[in-house]
């Protein structure tokens, strides 16, 4: 959690991957990427990567 402390730098290393992510899985854009994940399963996409991370 300290890189979000630190300035957000977390968020902004990760915005190109869940762009991607957004326009991959037809959502278009990484704001809509969040907002349907928040909505649906009720995380942000930092949550998500926390409770899921890459094996």
């Amino acid at each position: 959690m300290a890189p979000l402390q630190q300035g957000g730098g977390q968020r902004r290393s990760h915005l190109p991957q869940v762009a991607r992510i957004g326009g991959l899985s037809g959502l278009g854009t990484a704001n809509n990427l969040r907002h349907r994940l928040l909505k649906q399963a009720g995380v942000s996409p930092s949550d998500y990567r926390r409770a899921f991370p890459p094996a």
